[in-house]
């Protein structure tokens, strides 16, 4: 007998996560993953087949570990008009004195549905620059996987 597992929907997300040490996108990636898959969606990292939701991470051409990039989300916006993107911002030229990453983030936000930013510093820097605060956005703070970092059990230590 075959089993076929039902999913409430499927997101393809554009970087790949990576086992080990890598930078802070990525351990983003594992544990979005997790919470998807236990919420019943499917998750990919192609454009193959449809797709209910692209998740936006990283918009650079030249990223290590990118599943597709801004080109094959527009293309595949424009064959398939009620996919859903959701762009999340945690970059910015000012924080790495680049030249570059700002124009990125514009050009692949233009594409998305709704907007994340890792903080209202971040948000409020790219209002000043291009984006429009009346578009659907949120401002969503990183988090330590309750996984490793949990209060309960941990020692209480008290200063003074």
């Amino acid at each position: 007998m075959m089993w076929f597992k039902n999913y409430i929907g499927t997101v393809a997300i554009n970087m790949r996560p990576v086992k080990g040490p890598y930078g802070g996108s990525s351990v983003f990636v594992w544990q979005l993953m997790d919470i998807l898959k236990r919420s019943g969606y499917q998750i990919k990292f192609d454009l193959k087949k449809e797709v209910d939701v692209i998740f936006l991470i990283d918009p650079r051409d030249d990223l290590q570990h990118k599943a597709f990039g801004v080109p094959e989300i527009r293309s595949y916006k424009k064959s398939h008009p009620k996919v859903k993107i959701l762009h999340r911002i945690n970059e910015c030229d000012q924080r790495k004195g680049t030249d570059f990453m700002d124009d990125l983030l514009q050009d692949a936000n233009s594409l998305a549905d709704h907007t994340v930013f890792i903080s209202n510093w971040l948000r409020d820097y790219f209002v000043k620059r291009w984006f429009d605060p009346d578009r659907p956005h949120r401002v969503i703070y990183n988090g330590a996987d309750p996984t490793i970092f949990h209060p309960i059990g941990s020692v209480v230590r008290r200063c003074g």
